[in-house]
């Protein structure tokens, strides 16, 4: 049986899946497979030190299979927590191996955060007695041989519990994309084939706030997307995400969910650029493309087709045909956040990716909109960040709000303000087709690009192409 340490992989495949079936309940807060069974399922995840609801959580490995759990429970059963306590009060050499497995074990814990609340607490009763044989074997399977003694000796006392087979499998849990029909699972692993994925097996997983910023930092367009669309720094998100891909609206039980965060799309020399808050539970983070599968993505791309930026009037899934114009879209928060309120600390973890995909095609912006005023503060504040020189106090968000942000070097680029297009806003008429459409179709004549209908034309009010925002 391998003994290798898999503490650096992220979930992948149907690996949720198959957790969740082992626990019978969806695993919280999961960072990693720690280690494989022989049979090629999660044997031990690595958590992390703090779950998305604020609550510290010491137990870094944690044993997943299920046969695995009852052979060691039986261990438990008859007295050997008991006799290995004994022998540590007797064992100076045992004593000392057991107390640096314990502090290996706050190593790697603290590696992926520092909780206060648990600080030289590990689990398992170390590091002077044993009270849990379960957290000694999931750490000698996911740390290697030689680290812990009393998890290694507990490992020799157990029947190969691989040779039944897999303890589970994760029925049904690929499904036919809706377009290719070819299976993925959800959430989809990067590198399987889902259209537009930027991402492969390869591309470097952001864990934390400083791995964003040091992947924004130095990343070309295509290295930033593909980033992006891996990153896995915010556990609340991550976990929010991934549990709505897993357990489905029930419209969309027969379909994979992305179940990832939604890198920018459209083109990589804009001319308008689009900021709006976060994808939706059920649109972007279910077809993998920004304002698409939702109410507010056909309000939107409705609008941006009838004023020219759109090729269809529709986007209904990554994969569609669907092509912007001169135009690109771009989230201020890349997953999909409960309630749709993501915290100030994960706008900020967040906002690296924004303001790195803001920098490397602001030479062609001619034109910002802002879709609501959670878009239009997180943008005007990566502007001033960039250098442009943002008015002060900041200007108040409003539809139809414009102001004129100088940048270093080159012409005053507009920004401008709309009322999102949520159905709060779309059924109870606070924004109309009339009002998006004036407000894209201003875009449009403030950059300078692509045509537009006669029908669009009619019904807009924008000014024309030479008047200031």
């Amino acid at each position: 049986m391998s003994r290798q340490v898999a503490t650096d992989f992220p979930p992948q495949g149907d690996d949720i899946a198959v957790v969740a079936a082992q626990l019978g309940r969806r695993p919280r807060n999961v960072h990693a497979v720690a280690h494989r069974c022989p049979c090629g399922n999660p044997d031990v995840i690595e958590t992390e030190p703090r779950l998305a609801d604020g609550t510290p959580f010491p137990t870094l490995f944690y044993l997943t299979c299920p046969r695995l759990a009852h052979a060691v429970s039986g261990l438990e059963a008859s007295g050997l927590m008991r006799e290995m306590t004994n022998r540590l009060a007797e064992d100076v050499a045992l004593a000392r191996g057991y107390r640096r497995a314990h502090e290996r074990y706050l190593e790697r814990r603290e590696a992926l955060g520092a909780v206060p609340e648990l600080a030289g607490v590990s689990a398992g009763g170390m590091p002077s007695r044993v009270k849990c044989l379960h957290v000694l074997v999931a750490q000698a399977l996911a740390a290697g041989e030689g680290v812990n003694p009393l998890g290694d000796e507990t490992l020799t006392r157990l029947a190969p519990w691989w040779e039944q087979g897999r303890c589970v499998v994760a029925e049904g849990a690929s499904r036919p994309h809706p377009l290719t029909g070819e299976p993925f699972v959800s959430p989809v692993p990067p590198g399987q084939g889902w259209p537009g994925d930027p991402a492969t097996r390869a591309t470097p997983v952001a864990v934390d706030a400083p791995s964003v910023r040091s992947a924004a930092e130095t990343a070309s367009l295509p290295e930033l997307t593909a980033s992006m669309s891996v990153c896995r720094a915010c556990p609340r998100l991550v976990n929010w995400r991934e549990t709505v891909a897993i357990e489905k609206r029930r419209s969309y039980e027969h379909e994979p969910y992305w179940g990832r965060p939604i890198a920018g799309w459209g083109d990589t020399r804009p001319a308008v650029v689009i900021v709006g808050l976060a994808p939706a539970a059920h649109g972007g983070n279910r077809t993998g493309r920004i304002f698409t599968g939702d109410r507010s993505g056909d309000w939107l791309f409705a609008s941006l087709h009838r004023v020219g930026l759109a090729t269809l009037p529709t986007s209904v899934h990554a994969g569609d045909g669907q092509r912007l114009l001169h135009t690109r879209m771009v989230a201020a928060v890349r997953c999909a956040p409960p309630g749709n309120k993501p915290t100030v600390a994960e706008r900020d973890t967040c906002t690296p990716w924004l303001q790195a995909e803001i920098g490397i095609v602001l030479g062609s912006v001619r034109c910002f909109v802002a879709l609501g005023s959670y878009a239009w503060d997180v943008l005007l504040r990566v502007l001033r960040v960039l250098g442009a020189d943002v008015p002060t106090p900041r200007p108040r968000f409003g539809h139809g709000v414009s102001v004129l942000v100088a940048m270093p070097g080159r012409p005053p680029v507009p920004v401008l303000g709309s009322y999102h297009p949520s159905q709060q806003n779309t059924f109870t008429g606070k924004l109309t087709e009339a009002m998006l459409d004036d407000m894209l179709l201003r875009a449009r004549r403030l950059a300078a690009v692509g045509t537009v209908t006669s029908h669009s034309a009619d019904r807009a009010t924008a000014p024309p192409d030479s008047t200031p925002p």
